[in-house]
């Protein structure tokens, strides 16, 4: 970004967050009845690490084991795509389904990124929800 120079220090020109839209529309989340099983879908950034490879899998594995019932939250079945996680679950309430979502990313983004020597984010943006019917 252009910077001018003062005496003390540099100073950015329109310094703050960027404006404009994200990928996803950040619309309100669906009501989520308790037991109602769910399908969620998490994408993967471009350049993320191919999780088909052994370690990576590995490393997913793990997560989902100590991630599965957490906060309310219980997964009952996952998948890895070739961009992309999509998992079935359950949650008592919305609340309950935002935390153990945030948990399980958390730790597949620290484990993947632990075994492929790798720092930054690994998902794309927000997971889309959809009832599983």
């Amino acid at each position: 970004m252009p910077r001018r120079e003062t005496k003390m220090k540099l100073v950015r020109r329109k310094p703050g967050r960027p404006r404009g839209r994200t990928t996803v529309e950040r619309s309100a989340r669906p009501s989520v009845a308790p037991g109602q099983t769910l399908r969620v879908t998490m994408k993967l950034r471009d350049g993320a690490p191919d999780l088909m490879k052994a370690r990576a899998q590995a490393a997913l594995k793990k997560a989902f084991e100590l991630g599965k019932n957490q906060f309310g939250f219980h997964l009952r079945r996952w998948s890895v795509k070739d961009n992309l996680i999509q998992l079935i679950c359950t949650a008592d309430d919305r609340r309950a389904l935002s935390r153990g979502i945030q948990g399980l990313s958390i730790r597949i983004a620290r484990n993947v990124n632990r075994v492929t020597r790798r720092t930054g984010k690994l998902f794309a943006d927000r997971y889309a929800l959809s009832p599983a019917d």
